[in-house]
C-alpha cells in the first residue's frame, strides 16, 4: 500500500470510530468494567495504542532506541484505569488528537520504505503492515467485535460492508482476521451472539466466517 492509501483507510477508521461515539452518546449510560468496556473504554483503548504506536514510529524514523512493551495485558489495564473517569467528549478529542498525530507520523516514510520489513517495530511483517495494524484493524476489530457482542447486527453488517475488503487485503485472505478469541471475556455472550448468526445471518459472507472463526464445538 501507498502512503496516501493508508492515510486514506485511517481516515474512513476515523469516520468509524467517531460514528461509533456518537451512536454511545444516544444509549443508556452504563458503568463499564476491565471486563466489559463501554464504548468509551473502548475508544480510549483505541487510542492508547495509537499514541504508542505513533510515538515508536517516530522514535524509529528519528533512529532512537524506544522501549518495547513487554506486558500488552498490563499496558491494557493501565490504559484503562488512566482513562475511566474522563467524559466521553475528553476521550473523543483525545482520540481525534491521537489520529492526527498517528496520520503526521506516518507522512514521515516513503512510499518506497512501505514495503521493507528491515524496521524494528517487533513484527516481522512490512512497515505498511504496522502501520495499519493500529491505524486501521486493531480500532476496527474492536467496533466489530463490540457490535458483535451486543447484536447490533444493522451496524455490524454497515461496518464488514465497508472494512471487508481493507482486512482481506491486510491478512492476505486469511480467515483469523475475524477471530475475536482474545476479546472474549464473556463466553455466553460470544456464544449467543454466533448462535444469532447461525439462525439469522448465515447467508452474510463475512458473518459466516465470524462465526465459523470463532465458534468452538
Amino acid at each position: 500500500m501507498t502512503g496516501d492509501e493508508i492515510t486514506a483507510e485511517i481516515g474512513k477508521t476515523k469516520i468509524a470510530v467517531h460514528e461509533f461515539i456518537e451512536t454511545s452518546k444516544k444509549a443508556t449510560p452504563r458503568v463499564g468494567t476491565f471486563d466489559d468496556w463501554t464504548e468509551k473504554d473502548i475508544v480510549a483503548h483505541i487510542t492508547g495504542w495509537m499514541n504508542y504506536s505513533a510515538q515508536k514510529l517516530q522514535k524509529i524514523r528519528n533512529n532512537v532506541q524506544y522501549g518495547d512493551i513487554v506486558s500488552p495485558d498490563e499496558f491494557n489495564i493501565r490504559l484503562y484505569y488512566a482513562s475511566r473517569d474522563l467524559s466521553i467528549e475528553e476521550v473523543q478529542d483525545n482520540f481525534s488528537t491521537a489520529i492526527r498525530r498517528y496520520i503526521e507520523t506516518i507522512k514521515q516514510y516513503s512510499d518506497e520504505e512501505l514495503p521493507s520489513k528491515q524496521f524494528n517495530t517487533g513484527f516481522s511483517f512490512e512497515l505498511w503492515r504496522y502501520m495499519m495494524l493500529d491505524g486501521v484493524i486493531h480500532p476496527n476489530r474492536h467496533l466489530i467485535y463490540h457490535y458483535l457482542k451486543r447484536q447490533d447486527f444493522p451496524r455490524l453488517i454497515s461496518l464488514l460492508d465497508q472494512i471487508k475488503n481493507t482486512f482481506e487485503v491486510y491478512s492476505g485472505g486469511k480467515i483469523n482476521i475475524y477471530d475475536f478469541g482474545e476479546f472474549n471475556a464473556n463466553t455466553q455472550t460470544m456464544e449467543a451472539s454466533l448462535e444469532a448468526i447461525k439462525n439469522q445471518y448465515m447467508n452474510n459472507e463475512i458473518l459466516a466466517r465470524i462465526y465459523y472463526s470463532n465458534y468452538k464445538e
